[in-house]
Formats: structure tokens, C-alpha cells, sequence
């Protein structure tokens, strides 16, 4: 099949992974393909061009359907699974991502609606994206690092407990926060901690809700990390 979409922004991305798949280097180095090729060939470099020719020259054949068809030598189709062991990588790669797919599904659930959630019909479309995000982390062209921050996950849990945020309209209670914008962890201190807003206990998230976010939190962390 065709080893790129039609995207001028990522066609070469996409053919590195495969040039990963068949070791060729330095080519399958992710630095090297982007600095002295992709970068180059965007640019209109015909040095570039070149080389990227040459190289697939080397490693790709193409056979176009209609003059296989012509010849008759065009095999019926058959269907094999075969397992395959995950590199460090890969596990970790894809670890990451069910380590999203779960937060999203628990953290939705955990407010008493699922409307965020990807199992609600109305996300079907981040489902399906979510879905081969996951088998694309399988693979060399879908490699990335996750990172659960402790302090984001700590100041979760007690939002729940508290019923608000923090950072709601109102809000005098003291206590410590992610910053997002800066990923650094930050506190208020200076509130009177006589706060009107945790009389409204409807917002409370139930514990054993809670702990079951925490559980999850903890051994996604565990499995991304494995």
C-alpha cells in the first residue's frame, strides 16, 4: 500500500518509521532524517532531493496494481496474525497512551457524568483517534514519552474531596496547585480559610471514587514507567 498520506507537512515523518523498520542507517536515526533531509527537502534544497531518491531507489520498489494485473502475478489474499514483543520503547510508548485513555475515562466518570468521557457517543470521532493513536504507538513511527505529574494528580484529588477548585470564584481555602502555564507547583497561603464554598457538599466526589482515580492514576504511572 501507499507508505505515506498525501500531506506535504508529514509524508517524509511517516517514511521514516519505515526506515526504522528495515535498519537503515544513519537514515533511521530521528535527528539525522529530519535535519538533513526533511528539513532540507522542504525547503527545496536539490541536494536533498537527491538523496532522498537515491536512498529509495535503494530500499523500495513500486509496482503499479494495474500491470501486476496484466502480468497475473498478483497473489490472492491471505490473512496471518503473528505476535510480536514490544520494544522498551514501544511499551512505554503505548503504556503512555492507555495511561490518557484511562485518566479520561475515570476522571469523566468521577464527576457523575460521562459527557467527556470517550466512551460517550458524541466523542465517537477522539474514540476512533484515540484508538490508533494507540496502535501507532506500536510501532517505530509513533514513539513518545508520558509523564503522570504527581503534584497535578495530588491537587486533583483534592479538588474532589474539597468539591471546588482552588481557583473558583469565592474560594478562601489554602492549599497548594499545579501551575500549568509555568509546571511548577505553587500555593495559597495567604486565604482566611473560612470558605462559603464548602457548604455546597453536591460537588463532592464520593471516596471510594476517589480512590479508585487514585489506584488507576498510580498504576498507569506504574505501566507507563515498566
Amino acid at each position: 500500500g501507499t507508505p505515506a498520506p498525501s500531506t506535504p507537512s508529514s509524508e517524509l515523518m511517516h517514511l521514516q518509521g519505515l526506515l526504522v523498520f528495515l535498519g537503515v542507517k544513519p537514515q533511521s536515526l530521528p535527528d539525522y532524517w529530519r535535519g538533513e533531509l526533511v528539513t532540507r527537502f522542504e525547503k527545496g534544497d536539490c541536494g536533498a532531493w537527491a538523496r532522498l531518491h537515491s536512498l529509495l531507489s535503494r530500499v523500495m520498489m513500486r509496482s503499479a496494481k494495474a500491470e501486476m494485473e496484466r502480468l497475473g502475478e498478483i497473489p490472492r489474499c491471505s490473512v496471518e496474525t503473528t505476535e510480536v514483543i514490544l520494544s522498551d520503547r514501544e511499551r512505554k510508548a503505548y503504556n503512555g497512551l492507555v495511561t490518557i485513555i484511562k485518566r479520561n475515562i475515570i476522571l469523566a466518570e468521577s464527576g457523575g457524568s460521562n459527557v467527556d468521557s470517550l466512551l460517550h457517543a458524541k466523542n465517537r470521532k477522539y474514540a476512533l483517534e484515540a484508538i490508533g493513536n494507540a496502535r501507532k504507538a506500536c510501532c517505530v513511527a509513533g514513539q513518545f514519552n508520558i509523564e503522570i505529574v504527581k503534584a497535578h494528580l495530588v491537587e486533583s484529588v483534592a479538588d474532589m474531596r474539597r468539591g471546588h477548585s482552588l481557583h473558583a470564584q469565592g474560594c478562601q481555602c489554602n492549599g497548594r496547585y499545579f501551575d500549568v502555564a509555568t509546571l511548577n507547583e505553587r500555593a495559597f497561603t495567604d486565604r482566611t480559610g473560612a470558605c462559603l464554598l464548602l457548604q455546597d457538599r453536591s460537588k463532592v466526589v464520593p471516596e471510594e471514587r476517589i480512590r479508585a482515580v487514585e489506584e488507576a492514576f498510580v498504576g498507569a504511572a506504574n505501566a507507563a514507567a515498566a
